[in-house]
């Protein structure tokens, strides 16, 4: 019988255990037995030199960190910047710089001198900080080091940061962290059990010794508002446990990356479990599946190790009893607030009480219970403690050095500092389309003289005005870029939540414009296969995409919570710090008090505007300018007066 303290050997002794088995032969008689303890946690080190990061790159060149990274850019106290700033100086192996940008961090926030460890001194396994750091995250971000401090010590944890902050990461890290010995375990048993043989055996007998170890499922499960964020939070934690992001189903042009030569992240350098199995169950047709065979399923979410869902389909799951959520040895709900209320709130909590009210999970392992959120509501984590499914919880956020959870609450809800935020008042509201064409051509022909590439995400109130403005917008794009090929495909997509995607086009759309499934725009969105997204604020709740560099509302204010999560699209960690992002709203003019007030509680001012100069039509102007007022007139003011009041 063996015994030891340290993984490797671990390791060791179950595969001469599989080296055995397979030289000796099933019918030879052999047996052994032998019993594993758990390693110890590692010490605590620093990392000297992080190099090579693949977020937020900006270099002349020299190889050097650019202008736009320098000291004397304006990035202020957003620590979304300054920590993508920190990265790309990294990735530069500028160290001097990284140096600098690692004490203004501090001087951000407390103060303290915590310095800049990697993942590997928060006690993350060696295979996962490998990994992390492989995928670009090499150095975590403030709330990630925050969460990772308080759910490592099995506690109950409230994320409650910024929008862009990295909260996502912040409870994928800690949850596979804590995982870990039960990822490896199984996947090593489930080596070993390759050497079954039907007879009595050495190969039966290491089998049903594996089959009394391997921890019940599922281990982890996670509730996200929407299908969309959730195949976002998979997509991640997929890759962290060694998988790719391409999907040849929703993206079959892509050439897959880890097939790429000397890809930092192909299937050679992962070091971590595989055969970890991470299911969504987000519709109709995976729920269905997930059910057991006798039931007329396909048991999908059987030996399901992670379990993403929302709370419209965790209640039947529950209610089922086909899966034992009670198992699970880490529950994260994200968006928090969202989740909680609305109409699947109830039931939310109903579940929640049921089977996570409990410290333990059913075989009595130590269960942590993680809510996250930016806007995240005191009142919301008071109710879950009374609920019995969270216990004193520590509150967290993106703070630099110790706070207690009574400061983090303290401290206000605001956008980052970086993002400009202006309006256009508009006289009528038949008019607003068009304005929003001007603002949207301006965007990009701006940007394209700066050298960059506008990225922008039009919000509409609902998904049929979504739906409505698209191929208005996009006929205007055609003639107003210039007519060419080029400018056509420029590229606008419609991306509506699941729960709204029953809106199709009308019969008589004329444009490029065609229906598609919600998770195909959001690839190509992210891709930048498209560059404009005309959208609803439920369906981009949470979602990260990269180098946003306009946010346009049109004709929507809404309150603080909303407002906050559609300006969090721009001014993300790991996004272009040359252009921070702009957010502008077309609004009518008694709805300008009402910005002013959401300013004045998240702590931005917002500038009027006029429309550029160039966008202005006048007698003097060319001929080719007069003749886009005139298509412009045609696409986007053709219903004025056929809809009087009709809200844009």
């Amino acid at each position: 019988q063996a015994q030891s303290h340290d993984r490797n050997m671990r390791v060791s002794l179950l595969l001469v255990a599989a080296t055995v088995a397979t030289v000796v032969g099933p019918n030879e008689g052999f047996s052994f037995s032998f019993s594993l303890a758990r390693p110890k946690a590692p010490a605590k080190h620093c990392i000297a030199a992080l190099p090579g990061l693949r977020l937020g790159k900006v270099l002349d060149s020299h190889g050097r960190v650019s202008g736009a990274l320098s000291l004397k850019s304006s990035t202020g106290d957003d620590l979304n910047r300054l920590q993508t700033a920190l990265n790309a100086a990294i990735e530069a192996e500028d160290y001097n710089t990284a140096a600098e940008y690692r004490d203004r961090i501090k001087q951000a926030g407390a103060g303290e001198e915590e310095g800049l460890a990697g993942w590997r001194a928060l006690e993350v396994p060696e295979w996962l900080a490998d990994r992390a750091e492989r995928l670009g995250f090499r150095i975590p971000a403030q709330v990630q080091r925050n969460t990772l401090e308080t759910v490592m010590q099995r506690q109950d944890t409230v994320i409650r940061s910024p929008t862009g902050s990295g909260k996502t990461l912040a409870y994928l890290i800690p949850m596979l962290s804590l995982l870990s010995d039960d990822l490896l375990d199984d996947d090593i048993m489930l080596h070993l059990s390759r050497f079954q043989s039907k007879q009595a055996t050495l190969g039966q007998r290491v089998s049903k010794l594996v089959d009394n170890e391997l921890a019940p499922t599922p281990l982890a499960v996670i509730v996200v508002p929407t299908r969309e964020l959730g195949v976002q939070v998979s997509t991640l934690c997929y890759m962290l446990l060694g998988g790719s992001r391409n999907n040849p189903r929703i993206q079959p042009e892509r050439t897959l990356t880890q097939s790429l030569p000397g890809s930092k992240t192909n299937m050679f350098t992962y070091k971590g479990p595989r055969r970890v199995k991470v299911v969504g169950v987000w519709d109709d047709e995976m729920l269905n599946s997930s059910m057991p065979v006798e039931d007329y399923g396909l048991d999908a979410l059987k030996g399901a190790h992670i379990l993403v869902t929302t709370p419209k389909y965790l209640a039947p799951i529950s209610e089922r009893g086909h899966v034992p959520l009670g198992n699970a040895r880490v529950l994260v709900v994200d968006e928090a607030d969202v989740c909680l209320s609305g109409d699947d709130g109830e039931a939310m909590r109903k579940v929640l009480s049921t089977n996570f009210n409990s410290k333990y999970s059913l075989d009595g392992s130590p269960r942590v219970r993680i809510f996250a959120g930016a806007s995240l509501q005191k009142s919301q984590v008071d109710e879950a403690a009374d609920g019995l499914f969270l216990d004193l919880p520590a509150t967290v956020g993106n703070n630099v050095g110790k706070l207690e959870s009574s400061d983090v609450w303290a401290s206000p809800q605001r956008v980052p500092s970086s993002i400009q935020h202006k309006y256009v008042v508009c006289d009528k509201e038949s008019r607003a389309l068009g304005t929003l064409a001007k603002l949207v051509r301006n965007a990009i022909t701006t940007s394209a003289a700066n050298g960059q590439q506008a990225r922008i995400i039009v919000y509409a109130k609902d998904a049929p005005t979504a739906v409505r403005v698209a191929s208005p917008l996009q006929n205007s794009l055609w003639t107003g870029l210039g007519g060419d090929i080029d400018a056509g495909l420029w590229g606008l997509s419609v991306l509506l939540p699941s729960a709204e995607d029953t809106c199709k086009f009308a019969a008589d759309n004329t444009t490029l414009l065609t229906y598609e499934s919600s998770l195909r725009v959001m690839e190509k969105f992210y891709y930048d296969q498209v560059s404009l997204l005309v959208t609803t604020p439920l369906a981009t709740r949470g979602l990260d995409f990269p180098n946003v560099t306009h946010v346009l509302n049109l004709g929507i204010v809404g309150t603080a919570a909303d407002y906050l999560h559609r300006a969090g699209r721009c001014g993300r960690i790991g996004q272009n710090i040359a252009q921070p992002g702009e957010v502008i709203s077309v609004l009518a003019q008694q709805e300008v008090p009402l910005l002013q007030a959401l300013g004045h509680e998240l702590d931005f001012v917002a500038d009027s505007m006029l429309l550029p100069a160039d966008a202005l039509v006048t007698e003097a102007s060319s001929s080719d300018d007069k003749v886009r007022l005139l298509e412009d007139t045609f696409q986007l003011f053709s219903d004025e007066g056929a809809t009087p009041g009709d809200d844009w």
